[in-house]
């Protein structure tokens, strides 16, 4: 939503550059057609002073905009002002057709309230009313007193008072829209985490494992760098469920789910593969760096006690480490799992309670 309102600010701030422009070109094409007398020259002059102050305006936001790419666009309040004394001295000088330009005062207001919509509403439509004035009074103090003239301080007032109206309305609606879009970013958030991650363990589930492993096999490939894969699996998990019951099975694999992600890198990925299986997967990594991360990872499982009713349990894991390179062959992402799957297998019956490596590196295609 941030982004929403500096994209309006930014168009709020090319569109008032632009109406400005346009009224300087009709105003200067208007007079180019009107006989050269006293009253005319003077507005001619003014005209071209306040195009060089446009011009200068407007390469003071290209430059901000498409060249420095700034994206903040506030509203200069004090260059705000200028360009109503701007007007104000327009209006004087054009007495002759000071009523069919004065309704400027209504466009300045308007466009002032929209971009100043934080400020007071009263702001712009008072000082437009003291420059009113002091036009008033330097062409017939008389004027001060008569219907029109308090008519027209009524107008200004209560076309700020209706656009704030409406704007206050547009921003609520809009505070509104932006709570509910966050709201549904949040929820869709955790809709996420459920569909990908395991309840019981907080790790990725077993579809989000092959997921990234597509994903990490794609970056090798783009890379050209080697990645690495285990499967573990805790040893004698079914006596332990047997022994002490499902409860204290799915306290255990909480605990050693939280010890591996305490020993994995932040760019590792971590996933319960199964029941009692866990997966990691290692982007751009060598198998002696994989290696040593599961190594520490079985030893700190190994000498931890597990307290279950008040009983110590010692836990022991075994799994299987591989690594793979991206590279024209027979092989594909399943027979690297299934390499370390048979890794794993063969851990276990060499006396678990350890990793058995391949230090052949697979080739995938």
């Amino acid at each position: 939503m941030l982004d929403l309102n500096h994209s309006r600010m930014k168009m709020l701030e090319e569109l008032y550059l632009g109406i400005q422009l346009i009224l300087l070109l009709l105003s200067l094409l208007t007079f180019q057609h009107i006989p050269i007398h006293n009253s005319i020259l003077p507005i001619k002059k003014f005209l071209f002073i306040y195009g060089f102050y446009l011009a200068f305006l407007a390469i003071y936001f290209i430059r901000k905009t498409y060249f420095q790419n700034i994206h903040h666009f506030n509203p200069n309040l004090f260059l705000s002002l200028i360009d109503g004394i701007f007007l104000s001295v327009f209006l004087y000088l054009s007495k002759d057709f000071f009523y069919p330009v004065f309704h400027l005062f209504y466009i300045y207001i308007t466009l002032q309230t929209v971009r100043f919509y934080y400020k007071s509403s009263y702001l712009f439509s008072s000082f437009v009313t003291l420059c009113y004035g002091i036009i008033v009074i330097l062409q017939n103090p008389k004027n001060l007193f008569s219907l029109e003239f308090l008519m027209n301080i009524f107008s200004f007032y209560l076309l700020s008072y209706v656009l704030a109206s409406i704007l206050k309305e547009m921003y609520r609606l809009q505070s509104q829209t932006s709570f509910m879009f966050k709201e549904i970013k949040e929820k869709n958030a955790v809709l996420n985490e459920i569909a990908t991650k395991d309840y019981l363990t907080n790790m990725y589930n077993h579809k989000s494992f092959y997921k990234y492993l597509k994903d990490v096999i794609k970056a090798s490939e783009s890379k050209n760098t080697p990645f690495c894969l285990t499967i573990m699996d805790i040893d004698n998990f079914k006596k332990v469920n047997d022994t002490y019951g499902h409860l204290a099975g799915d306290a255990i694999l909480k605990e050693i789910s939280s010890m591996i992600h305490d020993h994995i890198r932040k760019t590792d990925i971590a996933a319960r593969y199964g029941g009692e299986e866990f997966a990691i997967i290692f982007p751009n990594t060598s198998i002696d760096q994989a290696k040593k991360i599961c190594e520490r990872i079985r030893k700190t499982i190994e000498t931890h006690v597990f307290i279950m009713n008040q009983e110590k349990i010692k836990i022991t894991i075994s799994g299987g480490v591989g690594c793979a390179s991206i590279a024209p062959s027979s092989s594909n992402q399943h027979n690297f799992v299934e390499l370390v799957d048979n890794l794993l297998y063969e851990a276990k019956h060499l006396g678990k309670n350890q990793f058995k490596c391949s230090e052949k590196i697979l080739c995938l295609d």
